[in-house]
This record gives structure tokens, C-alpha cells and sequence, in this order.
């Protein structure tokens, strides 16, 4: 439920006092509340409640009215509450028209309320903070070009930064940004460079630092001469420096080129992650180290005012691809920027994740295609995110050194942006539950077929064989239960009746599960298109439509069957094509149902010649296995049912084209 707000009705108490009428309205904290905007922080935090059946929760303006007061005074949350019943500018302050003589709320509401907001609403604290400075002229807009909040530093580990590798890098860096542009350099400096960082390295090993001043010299010629030759050759084109990043490289680069050994102020000390910066520690052991500032719920440039103002901790605009790895409640998230360069690297629980990308500027995001991926891609979809979901086996030629879970999804970052990953394709909620009555099929017809092979186990061990066949099995079961004690003890009967009485309530468990299912592909106008082809019945289509919808992940019914693992395994090398067993990929339970579907058309084999593939079945008949020829005809069967599903027609048996 969304929380009631407060708003100021201006009526008086026969029997009480407003707080305005006893207060001095030139009080601090009264100037302080009249310039807060209210309706802004009470947008920005309530939008965290969903308007849903319940116990309403405290209002905004009451709730961030103490949290800036305890940040103001530096309070804790029990003096913060002893306060506020003794101070009446506490309570006009946080909304209140009549003085209090009794907490509104309970004191452990406070720890709740900020674990709700998470870090990235409580920044529309300081946002507002920020915009009332402003206003009252306390700070300039100029003062906020750059703000760092907090003094928490974050150890990078970045390679040893000398000017040598510093500069050869930036060229190297330059060159390949140019070449990828289509811009042709006089000359790239590859091999000479190569051989002047080499020079310098072992000279400064050597500490001849005179001729390692004079290579380092060399190295920032040949950086000057690049950079020099791609401004020539741009021209101003705007447009080139926006999309190859020219632009920031540029701008580093000269960085880099003009700083010295003895300069004051901010230096570049990586490339890849130019926020580094070198901070002493004082220690005789470790006198400096790389590090960057970081704050818990700010980075970047920070602008007052306005629901777009400050930068969220997972807003950076430069993020063009996010990779998450899913878990049941953590989620690890890494972003990428169109260089291909790490600028995001978060923990998120299952309840931060839709807050934070929801603040997150409209990119590619990927995930691998497990349990929940299609519930939480329907959700980014909403937002506007373009959603890719991988199959594990792709992503882990992706994985670089040990496994962990960043690792992970900068690996599913790295797959999603391939041209030729094959991805899947979002399932509706529609399928999803379709998927798993027939899981539950499956796992009932599983433990049924258990229960049959344990009684025959039983039986045989007596001396008792039984027809193949649960039908079989199902006539013999009470004439042999019915036989004298000498072939069966009591203790095996009874035990061989319960194992029967599980049989049948597992028959009717499926048989309920299948009525459903039937149900279910009648009302759908694809299954109903399905089940016009022969050996393709309700089962069949509606796990068929459960698995790929209309088939729209496929180019073409060859790419279904071999998917489904119905086509055989190549091994093929040079000019040689070895063609082995069927590959047995993909769907395994739709693979298998095809299969079943195509045995039963050949056992009916007088109705071959009603079927538009008659005349193939009666020849390949002849010259094929049984088996094999079952394969044959199911991966004729899937290319014929994706044809139907993408072509949107329905089975005609006169028809002879290709059908895939």
C-alpha cells in the first residue's frame, strides 16, 4: 500500500494549539521545512511501495524529515527519538500541525525505512540537500562540478604506472581506435615503440637513467606525432569522436603526454580506469597506493535539484552493455562501456536489482537462461532494456581465469554483445505455465513407470515373470496376489498392494494432468494447427509451443530438428563429411516425444499413402532400420511442425514442397 502523505489542512483544536501559532516561525529548522521540496522526496521514496492490500506505512515527509535531522545533529536513532517528543520544531518539521507527547512510531521503523529505500532512493536526500543550498545561495552551482562524498577509498589493482608503459599504451590504444575508425595514420609506431618501451625498461633496471630519459623521450614523440596526425585527419568530425570514444581517449592521451614526474594534482595513473589516483599510507611497508575514491551510494558529477539530478550507482551513462550472473537472492552485476572497458562492478539483492536498472539508461543487458531469467527479462523489458538470454555452454569459453560470480557476468557481458550468439528467446508467463504441467507430467509418468518396474523386480525374484507391458502387468497383478502363500509371503503381498495402490493413484494424477493439457492446446489456435499432422497430438504441440512459441529462434526447420538433436553429429575434417550417431541435443523431452510420435505413424502403415511424405516412408522403408527410420521420419516431423507454426498454415497432405 502506498503511504498516506501529510499535507497542512490549516484547521485549528478547541482543546490544542498549532505548532504555528506557539513556535517562532524565524527558526532555523522552520525556514529549513518551508524550502525542502516535499512532493520531490515524497515522489522519489514512494515509489518504492506498490499499491497493493495493507497496513499503510508512515508517511514520507516524516520519515525523511528525521533522517536529515539525524544526519544534521549527528543523533542516534534512540536519542533522535527522545528529541523529537521534547522538541515541537522536531515535529513541525517533520509534518506535524499539533504538538506530540508520544512517539507516532515505533523506533525500530527507522532501521526498516532506510533498509526499504536502499542506497540509490536515499540519494534523492542529498540530491534535495543539495538544491536547498543552492536556493538559499549557501553553495554556487559551480561548487558542484565535481563532489566526493565520504573519504572511503577502494584499492585498484591496476598494473605498476610508469610513464614508459603509460605512453606506449595510450599510442597502441589510439592507433587501434583509429584503425577501427577507418582513419589511415602516416605511421602507427608499432615495432619501434615495441622496441624503445623495451630499452627504457632495461636501462632504468640498469639505472643508466640517462639513456632511459632518452627512450622515455622517444616514447612521448611517437605518442605527440600520433595524436598530432589523427586530429589532422579528423577535421572536427564530431560525429567520429562520439562513436569510436576518440574523444575521451584524445583527452587522456594529452593527459598523459603533458603531466611530469614532480606534478601537482590529479595525474593519470591507468587508462582504463583514469578516477585511479595515488594516495600515501604512511606505512613503511606500503609508503603509496593506487586506489579511488568511492562512495556507497554516489560516483560522478553531482547536479542539485530535479528527479534526474545526481548520478545512481548503477546510472552511469557511459554503460552500453550489462551482464548479471542470477542467484536466488544476490545478483552480481557488471556493466560494460562501448569500449568493452568495466565501468560497473555491483552486488545487488533480488530488491536493489529492480530499483537500480530501473535508474539505468536503456542498454543491452544478458543473462544466462536458468531459473528466473524469463520473469526478471519481462520485467527489464518493461523498462525499456533490450534482453538477451544465453545458454550457459556458450558463455563459458567467455570465462577468464578462476570462477567467481563477477567474473561470471562479465563473461555473460562479453557473449551478449557477439553477432553470432545464438540466443533464447523470452518465454510469456503463458508458456512458462504450460512448461510446467507438462514437467509435472513428466515426473509423474516417471515415478509411475518406477512403481511398475519395482513390482515386477518383487515378482521375478519369487519365480513370478511378467508379460512386457503395463497392461500385461495390470491383468496378471490379482490372479497372482490371488495365489497360494507358497509362491508369495503375506508380508510381499501387502507390500506388492500398496506399491499397486500408488500405480493407480499416480494413473489418475497423470490422467488429470493430461485432461489440463488437453484443455489447455484445444483453446490455442497454434496447437490446434499442430495437431493437424500426423503422429503430432496435444502432448506433443502444446510442449512444442511451450518450448520455442512460434519458432521465431529459428531460420528454418532444419536449424528446429537439429536443435531438438534429431540430425546426425559431424565429425567432418578437410574433404572428408563422417556422419555419426544423432546428436542428441537440445530439448530432450520434445526430442523424445517426436520420436514416440513417429512410431506411432509407422505403425499405422496403412495410412502412409493419406500423407504427403507416403511415397518417402514406403521407399525408406526398404532400405532403412526400424530405429532409424523412426529418427528419419521424427526430424521430418519437427521441420514439418516448425513450418506450420512459422508459416502460420495448417497441415495439407497434397502439399509436397519443401517444408524447410
Amino acid at each position: 500500500m502506498k503511504p498516506k502523505e501529510r499535507r497542512d489542512s490549516g484547521q485549528a483544536d478547541l482543546l490544542r494549539s498549532r505548532l504555528d501559532a506557539i513556535i517562532d516561525m524565524g527558526h532555523p529548522l522552520v525556514k529549513l521545512s518551508r524550502t525542502i521540496d516535499w512532493s520531490f522526496l515524497e515522489q522519489r521514496l514512494g515509489a518504492v511501495y506498490e499499491d497493493k492490500p495493507g497496513r499503510p506505512p508512515l508517511p514520507t515527509r516524516l520519515m525523511a524529515g528525521l533522517a536529515i535531522l539525524k544526519h544534521t545533529y549527528d543523533l542516534s536513532d534512540e536519542v533522535l527519538c527522545e528529541r523529537w517528543v521534547e522538541n515541537p520544531y522536531y515535529q513541525f518539521f517533520c509534518g506535524e500541525e499539533f504538538f506530540q507527547h508520544r512517539l507516532v512510531f515505533d523506533r525500530s521503523s527507522l532501521t526498516r525505512w532506510r533498509q526499504r529505500m536502499g542506497e540509490e532512493k536515499l540519494q534523492a536526500l542529498l540530491q534535495e540537500s543539495l538544491a536547498v543550498a543552492t536556493k538559499t545561495e549557501a553553495i554556487k552551482p559551480s561548487d558542484l562540478n565535481r563532489v566526493i562524498i565520504d573519504t572511503t577509498v577502494q584499492p585498484k589493482n591496476v598494473m605498476f604506472p610508469t610513464d614508459a608503459r603509460l605512453l606506449n599504451r595510450a599510442r597502441e590504444i589510439l592507433v587501434r581506435l583509429a584503425k577501427g575508425a577507418g582513419i589511415k595514420l602516416r605511421q602507427s609506431y608499432g615495432r619501434v615503440g615495441k622496441f624503445a618501451l623495451i630499452k627504457h625498461q632495461r636501462y632504468a633496471h640498469a639505472k643508466q637513467f640517462k639513456r632511459a630519459r632518452r627512450a622515455l623521450k622517444t616514447l612521448r614523440t611517437y605518442l605527440g606525432r600520433v595524436i598530432r596526425d589523427i586530429v589532422r585527419k579528423l577535421e572536427g568530425n564530431v560525429d567520429v569522436l562520439h562513436e569510436i570514444a576518440l574523444g575521451r581517449m584524445l583527452a587522456l592521451a594529452r593527459r598523459v603526454l603533458g603531466q611530469k614526474q614532480h606534478q601537482r594534482g590529479p595525474k593519470v595513473y591507468s587508462l582504463h580506469a583514469p578516477e585511479v589516483e595515488c594516495i600515501g599510507k604512511g606505512k613503511a611497508h606500503r609508503p603509496y597506493e593506487l586506489m579511488a575514491w568511492t562512495t556507497p551510494a554516489l560516483s560522478g558529477n553531482v547536479e542539485p535539484g530535479g528527479a534526474a539530478a545526481g548520478a545512481q550507482a548503477m546510472s552511469n551513462t557511459n554503460i552500453v552493455t550489462i551482464g548479471i550472473d542470477l542467484g536466488k537472492n544476490t545478483f552480481h552485476v557488471v556493466g560494460l562501456d562501448a569500449t568493452g572497458a568495466i565501468t560497473l562492478r555491483k552486488k545487488r539483492s533480488r530488491n536493489q536489482l529492480d530499483q537500480s536498472l530501473g535508474n539505468v539508461p536503456r542498454c543491452l543487458i544478458g543473462m544466462e537462461a536458468c531459473a528466473g531469467a524469463h520473469h526478471l527479462g519481462r520485467k527489464l523489458e518493461k523498462l525499456g532494456h533490450q534482453v538477451r538470454l544465453l545458454p550457459a555452454q556458450y558463455v563459458k569459453p567467455y570465462l577468464k581465469g578462476h570462477k567467481n560470480d563477477f567474473r561470471d557476468a562479465e563473461a555473460i557481458a562479453e557473449a551478449a554483445q557477439r553477432p553470432t550468439m545464438r540466443f533464447v528467446p523470452l518465454k510469456s508467463a503463458e508458456q512458462l505455465d504450460l512448461q510446467a504441467l507438462h514437467r509435472v507430467r513428466s515426473r509423474l509418468v516417471t515415478q509411475r513407470t518406477a512403481v511398475i518396474n519395482q513390482i515386477r523386480g518383487f515378482l521375478l525374484e519369487r519365480g513370478l515373470p511378467v508379460r512386457q507391458g503395463a497392461a500385461a502387468l495390470r491383468l496378471a497383478l490379482p490372479q497372482i496376489l490371488s495365489m497360494p502363500s507358497e509362491s508369495l509371503s503375506p508380508q510381499v503381498v501387502r507390500l506388492i498392494q500398496d506399491l499397486a495402490e500408488d500405480w493407480r493413484y499416480l494413473d489418475r494424477r497423470v490422467a488429470l494432468v493430461t485432461k489440463e493439457i488437453n484443455k489447455l492446446a484445444e483453446q490455442d489456435a497454434h496447437c490446434r494447427r499442430l495437431m493437424s499432422a500426423p503422429g503430432i497430438g496435444p502432448i506433443i504441440s502444446s510442449a512444442m509451443i511451450a518450448a520455442i512459441g512460434t519458432g521465431d529462434a529459428f531460420q528454418k526447420g532444419r536449424d528446429f530438428a537439429a536443435w531438438l538433436g534429431l540430425v546426425p553429429k559431424q565429425i567432418s575434417t578437410g574433404d572428408r563429411t563422417i556422419l555419426g550417431r544423432i546428436s542428441r541435443r537440445g530439448n530432450r523431452y520434445l526430442r523424445t516425444l517426436f520420436i514416440q510420435g513417429a512410431r506411432a505413424v509407422l505403425l499405422r502403415r496403412q495410412t502412409w499413402a493419406r500423407h504427403g511424405f507416403g511415397a518417402w516412408l514406403e521407399a525408406a522403408s526398404k532400405r532403412l532400420h526400424s530405429n532409424v527410420l523412426v529418427v528419419a521420419l521424427a526430424a521430418k516431423l519437427a521441420r514439418m511442425a516448425w513450418s506450420m507454426l512459422a508459416k502460420g498454415r495448417d497441415y495439407e497432405a497434397s502439399f509436397l514442397g519443401h517444408t524447410a
